[in-house]
């Protein structure tokens, strides 16, 4: 048997604090938590008794397409305040679409300077990622279960209005 050396061969321990901060796994298990209950909770309140099966069968679809939908309202937010940035170095300050700009800008760049445009603003991501999630689990998450479609949209519309990403409200430095 040859002796072989394995060199660099182990990914440095410092590199996962980049690739995975510490904020978005604590955000994955929080979005876990919640999913479960949503599911265990609406299980309950349908069939009068948790069912396993359908937590099984569903439950990491849900978790998984709730936390893709979480990532598009982000990116929706991310990509508006770097147009509304650009466009407040063009437009005058009297305009509407100014202010609107401004407020979207305010939400990423000055969290304590919100207006009611800014709250309009985050509110359209928060509706964005919640029909997302609907979208997502009546379609995709649910497909592989024995529910009818009327229990397909109770769950998924629950599972919108519950699971939706209301913390996109809180201010952020």
């Amino acid at each position: 048997m040859k002796n072989i050396k394995l060199y660099n061969m182990i990914f440095p321990i410092y590199i996962w604090l980049y690739l995975f901060p510490g904020t978005v796994l604590i955000s994955l298990a929080g979005n876990y938590l919640i999913d479960s209950l949503v599911v265990i909770i609406l299980s309950k309140i349908m069939f009068k008794k948790y069912d396993k099966n359908l937590y099984h069968n569903c439950i990491w679809r849900v978790w998984a397409l709730g936390y893709a939908s979480d990532v598009i309202g982000c990116l929706y937010l991310f990509g508006m305040s770097n147009i509304g940035y650009d466009y407040l170095l063009e437009e005058t300050q009297d305009s509407v679409l100014y202010q609107i700009m401004e407020g979207i800008n305010n939400v990423t760049n000055h969290p304590d300077m919100l207006n009611a445009y800014s709250m309009w603003f985050i509110a359209s991501a928060v509706l964005i990622s919640a029909i997302a999630i609907f979208l997502f689990d009546y379609f995709i998450a649910f497909r592989k279960t024995d529910l009818t479609k009327k229990q397909k949209l109770i769950m998924s519309l629950s599972l919108a209005i519950f699971t939706a990403p209301y913390t996109f409200f809180l201010p952020t430095p």
